[in-house]
């Protein structure tokens, strides 16, 4: 509605022609005006309206003629103020709740334009100013106020007609449209601050979030009590990540009116952004308050809940708000995702697919399904449901990003690269949002998985990139050490582990990498001190007591190396590696029943470890069991028929056995594989002496001088005591 002051101002050229007596030939010209004006409505449909509204004139125009003393009169107008007030107030209050323009009857129409243009109380001072013979209306007058009125009923229906138009056409999604609409509202009638008002909602509808704040601003210019105004700036603001000028603006709309549930409920998701969850819940539980159904509260106030990590607080919630209304898939996804933090898994998917099945083109559902299902290892399954995201929604970086690890763990490299690949397209600068999301994290990732491919060199390009990025990851030098290991550039992967320690002392896997790459150079002090450290750093680290427990196993502290071992398995006892190094050292201490019990148990976690069983047959072997030994060797082979050493005890075995032909086979099934084995040119030159193949042995041994870059003093002596023996 109109100021009073701005409907004053639009008729001061009225009352001051009013005050005037009209000169000669004004009458004429004055009257032309209003009812050119006038011509332009509908005249037989106003037709019966302007005969009430002379009748009601003239009831006026009989009571002003009696005779009044100044101070009946202001008795008189007291009393039409105060009917005057009420009138005005059921009509403005039936317009902001219906949204109707004027009430039927043709007199009211006449007081509420009249009143609500121009306070009567002004018009009469100016009136008994002039003196009584001034109050009487004469019939130029009372024409020209009569059809003035009809005209700015008529301006008045056009402007409310344009934005009745306006919000159908927001309703139609014809933002732009609805926009036009209020633009000539706003044209007619500059300060229709409810114009102002719907056209900031199809701006924000349209993301035009800064068009939208200024119209609301111009609204609450013209109404400074406009809550609705305030609160949907706050909106706005919001959007454009100012939480807490949006928090000042849903404080100003609670103030107007404190029962405003929605303007607590999104002040909360303000603090929420702001990581104030407290306060936010506190907000939250004002809106539940003011409305006990209102589900979107229940839902926002759980998701603070499970930022805060209170999972059954917040999953009390999500069913509070799946309750109120049942097909809130919003709510059941928020749910799923809090079972999937208290591990339960299947029923964080029963809850993806409620909200799938409520909503199928809910592309985020599918996404956390996968997830759950990956955690399953249900790769497969859970690759589908990323397709189906991707289906509908094609652009999404992350959902590439899940599907590459799905495919990364189904040793589906290639693949798993493209949708990395297809994730940096997508999304190229988003660096930070979940782990290893963003550039940098594919770019690791795709350094990992060429790592898979033994493409070390592309590795360390990705690796490079993502240094680029973020100099100061110490992930991305500790990846990067591992591909130059891979390498064999030991000196510069420790290199790259030192930056990485540099930048972060507290990783302990920088430390277990750097101790692994001094192992290999036969660092081995260094290497255990490193390991140390890692321990210091996180006493729970079983890598780094597993590999300390190997360099002592190598430097032959086999009493040291159990330790070790059984410090991993305490921490954890499915540990199949921890399990396999104890028997192994338990087998250098002679103890074989000992460390076959331990290979079982390494077997039984992972019956796929194709060494347990090749350690199992040596062990096996020392107690004379040959023919067992024999069966855990085929059972080696059968899982990974490229280890030379599974050949060569086998071999061994078969001698023992004096199956010599078969032992013989085996020999060189082992060098085939690998052809500096120096045990097994040993093994075979020694059957081959046994049969007294003198010349075969002899040959084998200089085949081991060509191949071998170790021990060739010992082929040589071999050599020469074949000759001297012959």
């Amino acid at each position: 509605m109109l100021s009073k002051l701005t409907r004053i101002s639009r008729f001061r050229p009225f009352f001051e022609f009013y005050n005037q007596k009209p000169p000669s030939g004004l009458l004429k010209q004055q009257e032309e005006h209003p009812e050119q004006k006038i011509e332009n409505s509908k005249k037989e449909k106003n037709k019966k309206e302007n005969w009430q509204i002379k009748k009601q004139e003239e009831k006026i125009e009989r009571e002003t003629k009696q005779d009044l003393s100044f101070k009946q009169a202001n008795q008189q107008q007291q009393k039409t103020n105060e009917r005057n007030q009420q009138e005005q107030f059921k009509f403005s209050k039936r317009k902001n709740q219906n949204n109707v323009g004027y009430p039927n009857d043709p007199f009211l129409q006449y007081l509420y334009i009249f009143l609500t243009s121009v306070p009567l109380a002004y018009l009469i001072y100016k009136v008994y100013e002039e003196g009584e013979n001034l109050i009487q209306f004469n019939e130029f007058k009372k024409n020209y106020l009569e059809k003035q009125l009809v005209y700015c009923i008529e301006i008045q229906k056009d402007n409310d007609e344009y934005c009745s138009k306006g919000l159908s056409l927001h309703n139609l999604q014809k933002y732009n449209d609805a926009i036009n609409c209020y633009d000539k509202a706003i044209q007619i009638d500059p300060n229709n601050g409810l114009a102002y008002y719907y056209k900031g909602l199809s701006l924000h509808k349209l993301q035009k979030y800064n068009d939208a704040i200024n119209c609301y601003n111009k609204a609450i210019q013209i109404d400074p009590n406009n809550a609705v105004a305030y609160y949907c700036k706050g909106l706005s603001l919001h959007n454009l990540q100012k939480y807490n000028d949006a928090i000042n603006c849903y404080d100003k709309a609670i103030q107007i009116d404190p029962n405003n549930g929605l303007a607590y409920q999104n002040k909360g998701n303000s603090l929420l952004f702001l990581q104030k969850y407290d306060d936010a819940i506190n907000c939250y539980n004002k809106a539940i308050q003011i409305d006990p159904n209102n589900a979107v509260a229940y839902n926002n106030k759980g998701d603070t809940l499970y930022k805060l990590q209170k999972y059954n607080d917040a999953i009390h919630c999500f069913n509070k708000a799946i309750q109120i209304n049942p097909n809130f898939f919003v709510a059941q996804n928020n749910k799923g995702q809090t079972l999937y933090k208290l591990q339960k898994y299947n029923d964080a998917i029963h809850c993806f697919n409620k909200a799938i099945q409520i909503n199928p083109n809910f592309f985020v559902a599918y996404n956390n399904k996968g997830q759950t299902l990956d955690v399953l290892q249900q790769y497969n399954d859970a690759i589908d449901c990323y397709n189906k995201a991707i289906q509908i929604y094609p652009y999404n970086a992350i959902t590439y990003y899940y599907k590459g690890l799905s495919l990364h763990n189904l040793q589906k490299y290639n693949d798993a690269i493209n949708c990395y690949n297809k994730a940096i397209q997508i999304d190229p600068n988003n660096a930070i949002v979940y782990i290893n999301k963003g550039l940098f994290g594919y770019l690791i990732l795709i350094g990992l998985t060429l790592d898979v491919l033994q493409q070390y060199n592309d590795a360390i390009n990705c690796y490079d990139k993502a240094i680029q990025i973020n100099p100061y990851n110490a992930s991305s030098y500790g990846t990067k050490g591992l591909s130059l290991h891979n390498l064999q550039k030991y000196n510069d992967a420790i290199n790259c582990y030192d930056k990485a320690i540099q930048i972060n002392p507290n990783d302990a896997s920088s430390y277990c990498s750097k101790g692994l790459t001094l192992d290999v150079l036969q660092r081995y002090n260094d290497a255990i001190n490193c390991f140390d450290k890692a321990i210091q750093i996180d006493p729970n680290c079983v890598i780094a007591y597993y590999n300390k427990g190997l360099i002592l196993h190598h430097l032959q502290k086999y009493t040291d190396a159990i330790n070790c071992y059984d410090k991993a398995i305490k921490i954890n006892p499915n540990n199949a590696r921890a399990y396999l190094g104890k028997g192994t050292s338990l087998h250098n201490l002679q103890k074989y029943n000992d460390a076959i019990n331990y290979y079982d148990k390494a077997i039984q976690i992972n019956p796929k470890d194709f060494l347990a069983y090749s350690s199992k047959g040596l062990s096996l072997h020392h107690l004379q069991k040959y023919t067992d030994a024999i069966n855990c060797y085929d059972k080696a082979i059968q899982l990974y028929p490229y280890d030379a050493s599974s050949f060569n005890i086998k071999g061994y075995s078969l001698e023992c056995l004096n199956n010599y032909d078969e032992a013989l086979k085996n020999y060189d099934q082992s060098l085939i594989i690998d052809s500096a084995n120096t045990v097994t040119y040993k093994h075979k030159g020694y059957l081959l002496t046994k049969m007294k193949k003198y010349k075969e042995a002899i040959k084998v041994y200089e085949q081991a001088i060509q191949n071998c870059k170790t021990d060739q003093n010992e082929f040589k002596k071999l050599i020469e005591e074949i000759k001297n023996n012959k």
